[in-house]
This record gives structure tokens, sequence and C-alpha cells, in this order.
């Protein structure tokens, strides 16, 4: 059974859409001509009768203005118990703290079912990275240790609106809630994500399951031989408050010491601690490195002070090859004003091997065919630039990557789809690479 509210979806999405105020004749119930926003769902754990966070991210920073974020909780083995014995509450999160959001437990239906609606006057949920919503129940104290249960969002019940009120196409990766026998060991680990030779490695310290760290130490071990210099520390506030120190004296280990003042740090659940790791570009691609926690100097304690009983888990860092000599396509363009009046648009390098950038705007009213070049701007070398603002009512911008005179990915639509360049376009049209995130 689909996730339905207490009134028709069909209502939800006109009452959230209602409160887009455009200045133009623009429909709210387009679909943005971006590609879908993918939203991860973490894997999560909890006991019997205990706390439970599920956490959501996701792949890129797309500003959204107000929303329903329809959880499903799906058993793996048929005729198993319900997980939720009821919902504690539930966050969105954004840059600037003006969100209003609502919880409607759908517990009596199969299977249970959790809606989160929220608005940002600021528009700025999802606006950077981190997690983008957790949810917080409890479970049911009957459940069995070993049970599993699929943590899915109900797409055809999940709505986000872009600051113009066009709809953002979604798509999901779900995960796993697992419970866990409270007399076992709380599982944390040392995190790697794929990285290609000469960038910089994301190493974390990271938890799966809700509970309340008063202070600790998180202490990576990796080989000093991959490294191009030390690795950069961060601590997001998302997980909750925390002030830290860190000694990276000794080649190959990253020992960070924290202290939460008001005990939240692991309210939310994930990369508690993040490692930025230079790289060295000579490193052969398909290689695998170890990375560790060192045990005798890797704790938690709750916020009174008892040390908490810990699962130290392992992962490995693959170095993987960079696309081929391809444009690709660029990573999160961001838009802001500056003190000038100016416009200004930073965006990430692309996924492949560009030379340089050439700048579209578009009529967010007439859609995806009214981009054109921004004049003076089809080859830009570096990843930010200023333009004139338009007098136009709600305006897109695309960036496209270049190499060798020819134009990189502009992109797909919303059925995956690629976009066919415009009539006027900077460049020939040329290969590139399916490598966006």
């Amino acid at each position: 059974m689909r996730c339905f509210s207490k009134i028709s979806i069909a209502a939800i999405v006109a009452a959230i859409l209602s409160v887009v105020v455009l200045s133009g004749p623009t429909s709210l119930l387009a679909i943005e001509p971006f590609e879908p926003l993918t939203i991860r769902v973490n894997d999560a754990y909890g006991v019997p009768g205990g706390t439970a966070a599920v956490v959501l991210r996701t792949y890129s920073s797309r500003p959204i203005s107000q929303g329903q974020l329809c959880m499903q909780f799906s058993p793996d083995s048929p005729g198993a118990r319900d997980p939720i014995a009821s919902v504690v509450s539930a966050r969105v999160f954004s840059s600037i703290p003006d969100v209003t959001s609502s919880v409607t437990d759908m517990l009596s239906v199969n299977p249970q079912a959790i809606i989160l609606s929220f608005d940002s006057p600021s528009i700025t949920v999802n606006a950077t990275d981190g997690p983008l919503a957790v949810f917080f129940m409890k479970l049911d104290p009957a459940l069995l240790p070993g049970a599993t249960y699929e943590l899915a969002i109900d797409l055809g019940n999940t709505q986000l609106v872009n600051s113009s009120g066009a709809l953002i196409e979604v798509r999901q990766r779900s995960g796993t809630l697992t419970i866990r026998d409270p007399s076992e060991e709380i599982e944390v680990e040392a995190g790697a994500e794929d990285v290609i030779p000469g960038e910089k490695a994301l190493l974390s310290f990271s938890t799966a399951e809700f509970f309340a760290i008063g202070s600790g130490r998180a202490t990576i071990l990796y080989d000093p031989a991959i490294a191009d210099g030390l690795p950069v520390v961060f601590m997001q506030s998302r997980h909750g408050q925390s002030n830290f120190t860190t000694d990276l004296t000794i080649p190959g280990r990253a020992q960070v010491d924290f202290i939460s003042p008001d005990g939240s740090l692991n309210e939310v659940p994930g990369d508690i601690v993040e490692f930025w790791l230079p790289t060295r570009s000579d490193i052969p691609v398909g290689t695998k490195s170890l990375i560790t926690l060192e045990p005798s100097a890797t704790f938690l304690e709750d916020p009174v002070g008892n040390l908490l009983n810990l699962d130290h888990e392992s992962d490995l860092l693959e170095f993987v090859s960079a696309p081929a000599l391809l444009p690709g396509a660029i990573r999160e363009l961001r838009v802001n004003r500056s003190e000038s009046g100016q416009l200004q648009l930073n965006w990430q390098e692309d996924c492949g091997s560009a030379l340089g950038y050439s700048i579209y705007r578009g009529d967010l009213t007439e859609g995806y065919d009214s981009i054109v070049p921004v004049a003076g701007l089809c080859s830009v070398s570096s990843t930010h630039v200023e333009i004139p603002m338009s007098t136009g009512l709600a305006e897109f911008f695309l960036v496209v990557p270049f190499r060798d005179e020819s134009g990189g990915s502009y992109g797909v639509d919303s059925l995956g789809d690629h976009r066919t360049p415009p009539a006027n376009a900077c460049w020939a049209s040329g290969e590139a690479n399916d490598c966006a995130p």
C-alpha cells in the first residue's frame, strides 16, 4: 500500500504549491528542466524499544523551497512485526533556520509510513552539502534482534519544489534498518569513498545509530604513501554541537578529540568527523588502501561520562580512473547576488576533462528551449563568473564544459535522455561523459 495521508495526495500537492508566488504565467506544476535529484536513505540501527534515526541526504546541493517526503518501512521477512511503535519527530535542514514542518504518521497501513511536509521561506533547504532530513521514531519493544527492514522513499507521494515553483524530479536509493541486540557493541566505522588519484579523498568516522555523545576521540589510520599532504578535518553542526582539536603529527594517523557541550552530538548519525585527505596523482588506478580506526585511540563517552562499548569497522579506499579526456558535466552550480548587484555563478569542476566552460541563461517560464549564450562568456577558464542581473521574471542558468572546441554535456531531461544543444550553441556538439553524479 502506498503512503497516502488523511487527505488526497493531489490536495496535499496543491496546498504545497499554492504558497509559491511568482510574477508571471508559469505553470506551478511544471517539472524543472534539470536532471533528477537523488536522495539516499542511510542505513540505520536501533534496539527494541529504543529510538531510531533515519537520515536522508542528497548527492548535490540544489535549493528546495518546500515539499513533502514520504518514508516507508517494509519488513524484509514476510509476516514480520511492524517496526515503529510511535513517531517522535522529524527535522529538515536548511542554511537559514526558518523551516516549518509537520509530520503525519501512517502506522496502521502496510507498510508503515511517515509523511513529512515542510516549507522554507529562505529557500535554503539542501542549499549546502550534508543531511537533508532525519526521522526519529520509537521502535516496538517486541522486535527481534537481527530483523531488517527496507527504508525507502515513496516517490509517488513525495514532492519537492524549487525556488521558482517547479517540481524537482526525485530518484532514491533505499537503505536498511537493522534491529540490534542491546547487549551488542555499537558499530562505528572508518569510512572511505572512491577517489581519483590526485583528488581529495573523503575519509570519515561514521555512526549509523542514534545515541548521545558527550565526548570522545576518533583516530583514523591510513597509508601515508597515498597522501599528498595532511588531511583537513570538519565536524558538521547538523550532527550536533561539538568543539574539537586535531593531532596530525604522525604520518598516516589523524586524531581528533571532541566535546559536545550540550550532549547533542550524534543526534543525527552519519559522518561525525570528516577527514579530507589530498592524494598523490601517481597512485595506480585500482589501488585499494585500508582505512582503519586505531582501537586504543578511538572511544566515545555518553553525556555523563560513561564509556560506550564500540565495534570498530574498517573500509577500503579505492583509487578509480579519471573519466576519458572528454568534457563531462559540472557539479553544484550556485547563484548569489554580489554587493555590486551582479549575479555570482560558482560551480565545481566538471566530472570529465574540460578546458573551459560556456555560460547559458534561459527563461524558466519558457523552459529549456529558451537558453542562449551569455554574451562574451562562451569560453570561461575559471569555475566562477559575475554577470549582470536580468529583467526576466524567473530565469535559470546552464554551465556547459567544453574541450578542444567541442561542447560537453547539457544534462539530461526528465526521461534520462541527453538534452539537445541549442542552435546557437557556443561550440559544436561533441562526445561527453555520462559521469555526472
